[in-house]
């Protein structure tokens, strides 16, 4: 019942987020060049360890968000979810009004704010590029923002984190 209630929470979250960009547009307001403040939590909610879309995602084609993704899958990720469906627009347009509306580089910049990305497979040598299969990146809530997390998500989370990081020292130490 928890879940459904987190779930609730979280639906809410974006339908607020979309309702703001919406009345941007209908107002004429100029593109968001920072992300706001307040729905800063929702950004550290669709990225931090989220193996799928957001549930009520108002696109059926939608691919999974992966928290191992670069930078810029990832902003286009979390971009393509927080953009409102307007009547005669196509929405994946970079021309269109929810698009120009929230610039590409702004959801770049807040991911960049709230997480920090964290290789937890082997360290090479500065200068060496290690093949991608021995790496393990994953995109984390940076700590003091932790709170921003469900209680069970965060549980989740730190639990995993827990695992990489033996699995992590184990592969060192066998290496």
């Amino acid at each position: 019942m928890l879940g459904h209630v987190a779930d609730d929470v979280f639906l809410s979250e974006i339908v607020n987020f979309r309702e703001m960009l919406e009345e941007r547009i209908r107002s004429g307001q100029p593109s968001l060049t920072a992300f706001p403040e307040e729905h800063k939590p929702l950004i550290a909610k669709l990225a931090h360890e989220r193996c799928a879309i957001s549930p009520g995602s108002h696109r059926a084609n939608t691919k999974p968000l992966d928290s191992d993704k670069s930078l810029a899958v990832l902003s286009k990720n979390i971009h393509q979810e927080l953009l409102p469906a307007l009547e005669d627009e196509d929405e994946d347009s970079p021309d269109s009004a929810p698009a120009a509306a929230l610039p590409l580089s702004t959801v770049e910049d807040a991911i960049k704010s709230v997480l920090v990305r964290t290789n937890y497979g082997l360290d090479a040598p500065i200068g060496i590029r290690l093949p991608a299969a021995v790496c393990v990146w994953r995109w984390e809530v940076r700590p003091e923002l932790g709170g921003w997390l469900p209680k069970n998500a965060k549980e989740k989370a730190e639990t995993r984190q827990v695992e990489r990081m033996q699995v992590g020292v184990s592969q060192h130490c066998t290496g």
